[in-house]
């Protein structure tokens, strides 16, 4: 006949308190990397929002700049069409503003106009 022994309760509940302490030095190490890991998945989600939200106000000032220039043929009047639909959108609750040029970074050409193909 096969004998059993039998584990002591002491032997028992000694391993089970080692395996909690295990456990809990196991989530006190990785909550912090799950919760670094969402911030950065928010981020990027972020990210991609912004660049959804520019994509459109651009392409809703380019076609109303479009529109009125065909319409009229005055370009200043299109650009401020243009602007003024950018202003209407926003990106992460900040209006588009495309009338804000940089100098050193769009140096003014011999015409006096900010665009290299002027």
């Amino acid at each position: 006949m096969i004998s059993h022994r039998q584990v002591p309760a002491q032997r028992t509940v000694a391993r089970v308190s080692s395996r909690r302490g295990a456990v809990l030095l196991w989530f006190i190490v990785a909550l912090p990397v799950l919760l670094t890991l969402l911030c950065v998945v928010l981020e990027v989600a972020n990210l991609y929002l912004a660049r959804a939200e520019l994509q459109n106000a651009l392409e809703a000032a380019a076609q109303a700049a479009v529109k009125d220039w065909a319409e009229n043929s005055n370009i200043p009047q299109a650009r401020a069409v243009g602007n003024a639909y950018a202003m209407a959108n926003t990106i992460n609750g900040v209006p588009v503003d495309l009338t804000t040029v940089d100098d050193d970074l769009f140096p003014l050409n011999q015409n006096g106009g900010n665009s290299p193909n002027q």
